[in-house]
C-alpha cells in the first residue's frame, strides 16, 4: 500500500459495499475513502449518507464519517460525493472530479443490478455501461495503482438439464475470461454491447436466443460476462483485477457474525422460509450450492485491491481473475441446505412469523408444479395482508405486499444455481 492511499468506492450502499467500507475503516494506512452516491426516492445524497452511516455495520467506526468535501476532512474519513455511474465522469461535479483525479490511488467497483430477470437492454446498460464509465474515470486518474471490479462466478456457460433427462455433470469453472462468449472473434464483446445498447427494442424471443447462444442462464450473468470481456479489452495499461463471488451469504465474523441487511439471493430464500412465507422447493436435491460468507468475499476483494502482485500477472494477455467461492468440497447439497434451515428454525418457533415447512423437498418439481406451489404461497400472503388491512395494520400489510416480489427475486437467484452444480477451480488458494 502506498504512503498516501485514497480510495474511490462505488456501490457502497449494497450489502457487500458496506462490509468493504467497514473493513477499509479498520486500516489506519488509508487517508480518505470517497463514496459515490446518487439522490434516490426523494432523498438527498446527505440523507442517504446519514442512513448509510447509521447502519449497524458501522457501530464501531461512527467517528470517521464526514459531511464535508475533500480538503476539509481529517485522516481516514469517509467522504460522500454526489454522482451516478451510469453517466459520463460518474456524474460528478467538475469540482469533485478535479479534486479526486489527482489523489485517488485505488478504485473498487461493486455497483450492479442483482435483479436476475431485468430486460436484457436494461441489465446491459447498468452492468456494462456503469463499469465502463468507472474505467474511463480510472484512466483519468494520475496516480492509480489498482482497479478492482466485482463480477460473478456464474459467468461460465452451463446448460440446465431438461426435465426427465439424465443429470448433467458438474461444470468446471476456471479463473479465465469467458472466451466462449465471443467464439474468439475480435471486438465481438464491444460490438455486441453497442448493438444491444442501440437497439430500440429486444423481444423476449430474441433475448432468449441471445442467452442460449452464450450458454448463460439469465440477463444478470450475461451482462456480467460481457462486462468482463469489454473491461479487459479496453483496460490498456490500467492495473485491472476481476473478483468473482458465488452466492453471497451472511457474514461469518465481520462486522459481526450473522450480519446481513438484504433479502437478495440466498439470504432472501432463508428469510422467506424462516418467516413461514415461502414453502416452495425448486432445486435438484443433489445439486451443490456454492455459498460464501460476505466477509470472505470482502477479504478476496481487498486482497485483489492491495496485495495481489501484478508484476507477473500482467505478462499474460488477460486481466487477473480471482474466485471468491466455497468450492465443491465445502458446499452443501440443496437437500442438505433445506434440512439445515428446517433444523435451525424448528428450535425457534416463537421467533418466526408463520410456521416454516417445505413442500415436496425431496423431489425435482416440474415448472408447472413450481408455479402451482408459488401461487399457494402468494395467495396465503394476500389473505394475511387483507386481514391486516381490516384491523388497521396498514404498514405491516404494505410490507407483506413487497414479499410477493421478494419471493420472485429469491427464486430467480436459485432458478439456475440450484439446478446445475458448478465446480469453481481457483488458480491459487
Amino acid at each position: 500500500m502506498s504512503n498516501s492511499t485514497n480510495i474511490l468506492l462505488v456501490g457502497v450502499t449494497g450489502f457487500v459495499g458496506k462490509v468493504v467500507l467497514e473493513r477499509l475503516l479498520q486500516d489506519k494506512g488509508i487517508e480518505k475513502i470517497f463514496v459515490v452516491l446518487r439522490p434516490k426516492k426523494k432523498m438527498s445524497v446527505q440523507e442517504r449518507f446519514k442512513i448509510l452511516s447509521d447502519s449497524p455495520c458501522f457501530k464501531n467506526c461512527q467517528n470517521v464519517f464526514s459531511n464535508g468535501v475533500t480538503n476539509a476532512c481529517p485522516p481516514c474519513q469517509v467522504v460522500p460525493l454526489q454522482g451516478d455511474i451510469t453517466k459520463h465522469n460518474l456524474g460528478l461535479s467538475n469540482c469533485d472530479l478535479q479534486g479526486i483525479q489527482s489523489i485517488v490511488t485505488h478504485v473498487i467497483s461493486l455497483a450492479a443490478s442483482v435483479d436476475f430477470d431485468l430486460p436484457l437492454k436494461q441489465a446491459v446498460s447498468i452492468n456494462v455501461g456503469g463499469p465502463l464509465n468507472v474505467l474511463d474515470f480510472v484512466k483519468s486518474c494520475q496516480n492509480i495503482e489498482r482497479f478492482c471490479h466485482c463480477s460473478t462466478a456464474y459467468v461460465v456457460p452451463a446448460t440446465r438439464p431438461e426435465k426427465n433427462t439424465q443429470k448433467v455433470e458438474a461444470v468446471p469453472a476456471l479463473e479465465v475470461l469467458p472466451e466462449h462468449f465471443s467464439n474468439g472473434q475480435q471486438n465481438f464483446a464491444q460490438e455486441t454491447y453497442a448493438r444491444i445498447a442501440n437497439a430500440k427494442h429486444i423481444s423476449e424471443d430474441e433475448e432468449r436466443n441471445i442467452l442460449k447462444a452464450a450458454g448463460l442462464p439469465n440477463t444478470y450473468a450475461y451482462s456480467k460476462a460481457l462486462a468482463e470481456l469489454i473491461l479487459d479489452e479496453k483496460s490498456d495499461d490500467v492495473p485491472l483485477v476481476i473478483v468473482r463471488p458465488s452466492m453471497i451469504g451472511p457474514c461469518l465474523v465481520h462486522p459481526f457474525p450473522g450480519w446481513v441487511d438484504c433479502i437478495n439471493s440466498i439470504a432472501g430464500w432463508v428469510f422467506l422460509y424462516g418467516g413461514g412465507i415461502l414453502h416452495t422447493s425448486i432445486g435438484d436435491p443433489s445439486v451443490k450450492l456454492d455459498v460464501v460468507p460476505c466477509d470472505y468475499v470482502v477479504e478476496r476483494l481487498l486482497y485483489a485491491t492491495f496485495k495481489l502482485d501484478l508484476s507477473d500477472e500482467r505478462k499474460i494477455p488477460a486481466s487477473p481473475i480471482i474466485h471468491a467461492t466455497a468450492g465443491h468440497v465445502n458446499s452443501l447439497t440443496y437437500a442438505g441446505t433445506l434440512d439445515s434451515m428446517a433444523s435451525f428454525f424448528k428450535d425457534r418457533k416463537n421467533q418466526v412469523f408463520l410456521k416454516p415447512f417445505w413442500r415436496k423437498k425431496d423431489n425435482i418439481l416440474s415448472t408447472t408444479e413450481i408455479e402451482a406451489d408459488l401461487a399457494k404461497d402468494k395467495k396465503k400472503l394476500e389473505r394475511i395482508r387483507f386481514l391486516m388491512k381490516v384491523v388497521s395494520q396498514k404498514k405491516a400489510a404494505k410490507k407483506l405486499h413487497k414479499m410477493k416480489k421478494a419471493i420472485e427475486n429469491s427464486l430467480s437467484a436459485l432458478d439456475h444455481t440450484a439446478q446445475v452444480t458448478t465446480t469453481f477451480i481457483p488458480s491459487s488458494p
